[in-house]
């Protein structure tokens, strides 16, 4: 995983920050967006956490890392959203929230918050993965790159870099780097995070490297 002192100076994120952090461990993708979630937590921000599974699993998991989602939840400061990718089924898609209508409830929730940072950790990048949804990804993406312009928003997204090795995934890759301000790359072969990503001038003057030794590489 990232060293402490990198991961907790990507986590240090800011308004406006629209980040991704790529994994090859389950275990990294956790640290990374619990840490974000919170640091949010403790400096104030209001917090939503963006999955596709259900509340009660994501409570137990943000416990084993220290955070104390049922607290947070019931003071207003923490939000689980399980977004559908589609409205079919026993859904009632009146109520449901999906890709199509995730701009409108985040929205409304940044008016919500009364002057308080807001912050979204999402997870749902690799859901869709999993599921081989590369057109559901672009739209999700052009949602968080709109919901980043609104006032007083922080975002970061999680990939599995595993999956992007797959041709119709990695054609991608340099869309995903554009659209995002900053990341964290992640892998047994050690981290690299990046204040700044783009052009590969650029990312070359805002690096900073952390190597480690090798560990198992079993999600």
């Amino acid at each position: 995983m990232l060293g402490e002192t990198n991961l907790g100076t990507f986590c240090d994120t800011d308004p406006g920050d629209h980040s991704v952090v790529f994994f090859e461990k389950s275990e990294d993708r956790y640290t990374t967006l619990f840490e974000f979630v919170r640091k949010g937590l403790e400096i104030g921000d209001v917090v939503v956490y963006l999955t596709r599974m259900n509340e009660p699993r994501i409570v137990g998991l943000m416990g084993r890392y220290g955070i104390e989602a049922r607290k947070s939840m019931r003071d207003g400061r923490l939000r689980i959203l399980s977004v559908l990718f589609s409205s079919g089924g026993t859904h009632n898609p009146k109520r449901a929230i999906t890709i199509g209508n995730l701009k409108r409830e985040v929205s409304m929730l940044a008016r919500e918050v009364k002057g308080r940072n807001l912050r979204i950790a999402s997870s749902l990048p690799e859901h869709l993965q999993t599921e081989n949804k590369t057109r559901e990804i672009l739209r999700l993406e052009r949602v968080m790159l709109s919901v980043a312009g609104e006032k007083r928003v922080s975002i970061l997204c999680a990939y599995n870099s595993r999956r992007l090795k797959r041709p119709s995934w990695f054609r991608m890759f340099p869309f995903l780097t554009t659209i995002h301000g900053k990341g964290a790359f992640i892998s047994s072969q050690g981290s690299v995070v990046m204040d700044e990503l783009g052009p590969p001038r650029t990312r070359s003057r805002n690096e900073h490297v952390s190597r480690r030794g090798r560990e198992n590489e079993n999600p």
